[in-house]
Order: C-alpha cells, then sequence, then structure tokens
C-alpha cells in the first residue's frame, strides 16, 4: 500500500494505492496515466501488498485450495495429463464462469502466488497452464 498523490490538469488528489487500482479521496477525473503520478510515502513492502490482495475475493482462495492437488486426469483418449491447472479446468471444477476465473488467475500470478509452466494451442486459442508456485 502506498499513499499517492495524483495531479492532473492542475488538480491534486491524494489517495491510496493497492497494486494497479488507486482508492481516490475525494472523486475526481478517472484514467490518470502512471507517469503524472507522483508516490509520496511507501507504507509496506511490494511483496505483502500482493500477498494481502491476493486474498480479497473468496474465488481466489478456492483456486487455490484447488491447485494444491494435481488437475484431475484426463481421458486416455484424449492424450497425455495436462502439465498444470487451466481456468478451463478451473472453471468446471469451480463451477464459476470462465472469464471471472481467468481475471483471478492473472491477479493470482501477478501476485506470485502461482505460476505459467505451459501454454498450449488448443481448438484456435493458447490454453495456459498454472501451478502452485
Amino acid at each position: 500500500m502506498r499513499e499517492t498523490v495524483i495531479a492532473s490538469a492542475g488538480q491534486v488528489r491524494l489517495g491510496l494505492e493497492f497494486g494497479n487500482a488507486v482508492a481516490r479521496r475525494p472523486h475526481g477525473p478517472r484514467g490518470i496515466p502512471e507517469a503524472k503520478r507522483i508516490t509520496t510515502i511507501t507504507t509496506a513492502s511490494l511483496d505483502y501488498e500482493r500477498i494481502a490482495e491476493a486474498f480479497v475475493h473468496p474465488l481466489k482462495l478456492r483456486i487455490l485450495a484447488l491447485m494444491a492437488e494435481p488437475p484431475p486426469p484426463r481421458a486416455p483418449a484424449e492424450g497425455p495429463p495436462e502439465p498444470g491447472w487451466s481456468p478451463n479446468v478451473l472453471c468446471r471444477a469451480l463451477g464459476a464462469p470462465l472469464g471471472n476465473v481467468s481475471y483471478h488467475v492473472r491477479h493470482l500470478e501477478k501476485a506470485g502466488l502461482i505460476e505459467l509452466v505451459a501454454t498450449k494451442q488448443r481448438r484456435g486459442a493458447l490454453e495456459h497452464y498454472y501451478t502452485r508456485a
């Protein structure tokens, strides 16, 4: 968490920065470029910030709990076993929409709690496989 002073078009605002999101006080224009942000005080280590962000949503906790186990086996006709968990497999196991699962998986990867281990072409798209870091 960093306290941030944001300057834009003659306005100065004070906010708390959590990763890429800024909690603004009071209301003001959105979309301030990173180059215009001035960090004034660092109050916590970046590692603690990322770990704390990762546990804000219950779906992230469920994803991490599932990834503690090996991915479910594939049918023999489908080929070799998966190298890790893909968002597609996770969404089926969790019963959550693929877009939501993919979003939270990306945030967990940014936080360093999971890592990308493989990428495969599947039905015209890339499927990403992750394991716990």
